[in-house]
């Protein structure tokens, strides 16, 4: 999801600067997206978000994510500045035309 810096800054509220430029750049890639979103101008997204102490999520965070995947995320873009992401999408791509 990071792979798409403007996009998830921009659902993030957040500059683009907070957003790491590639997945190897990042030290700990768990905790690479809660990093970005505690730098947040919305506070209602970090309380959604972030989780509580008990928890591992906040209590919004797969219905944000998923909001964001679905309808904002740029994969094409993604998968540029995450040559991994392109493999898998390439690869997915030549088994599905294989009909496998």
């Amino acid at each position: 999801m990071l792979a798409d810096r403007k996009g998830i800054a921009d659902f993030l509220h957040v500059a683009i600067e907070k957003v790491p430029t590639s997945p190897k750049s990042m030290d700990d890639t768990k905790h690479a997206l809660p990093k970005v979103i505690r730098k947040s101008r919305k506070l209602r997204l970090v309380e959604e978000m972030l989780p509580q102490p008990s928890a591992h999520i906040g209590p919004l965070y797969n219905d944000r994510m998923r909001d964001f995947a679905l309808n904002r995320w740029r994969i094409e873009t993604a998968a540029e500045n995450a040559p991994i992401l392109e493999r898998s999408i390439w690869r997915i791509a030549a088994f599905l035309a294989n009909g496998r």
